[in-house]
């Protein structure tokens, strides 16, 4: 019965340590973002693109380029995991690192959600910012240079 009960005990103990691990705990860091407040200066648009999926990938012959002056505040929470885009209010949380790239889920502040991605080129950090329509897949998608602020 002592064996039963401390075995039950270790299996709680293991247990609540486990479940006590929040995302404050994990350590996300990336090589891309090494700061948490930056700014995405749009440079490029596509307005409802022709794609068959919200998640279907876009290319740079879908985007028109545009000087419009468009700007976002992004910031991105001290262990990396989520993200806050004004103006809008638009959070989201991070999904996964893909092939050299950030990729975060967006879920509040849009009504179908959408998507923001963060990946290098040569010399930059650039970023897309996409919002998932309700009767097409995507409403529009904005991409433009990450600057830290």
């Amino acid at each position: 019965m002592n064996i039963s009960r401390n075995l039950l005990m270790c299996i709680c103990l293991v247990l609540m340590v486990g479940c006590n691990k929040t995302d404050e705990n994990i350590d996300k860091s990336s090589p891309i973002l090494d700061r948490n407040n930056y700014v995405l200066e749009i440079n490029r648009i596509s307005e409802r693109p022709d794609v068959q999926f919200p998640t279907d990938a876009l290319t740079e012959n879908n985007y028109e380029e545009v000087n419009e002056g468009l700007h976002y505040a992004i910031t991105i929470s001290s262990n990396g995991q989520t993200i806050t885009i004004e103006p809008g209010a638009i959070t989201g949380r991070r999904l996964s690192d893909i092939e050299e790239s950030l990729f975060f889920e967006l879920d509040g502040g849009v009504f179908a959600e959408g998507r923001f991605i963060v990946w290098t080129t040569e010399n930059n950090i650039e970023a897309e910012l996409t919002i998932y329509g309700s009767g097409v897949p995507i409403i529009k998608s904005e991409r433009g240079y990450l600057f830290p602020e």
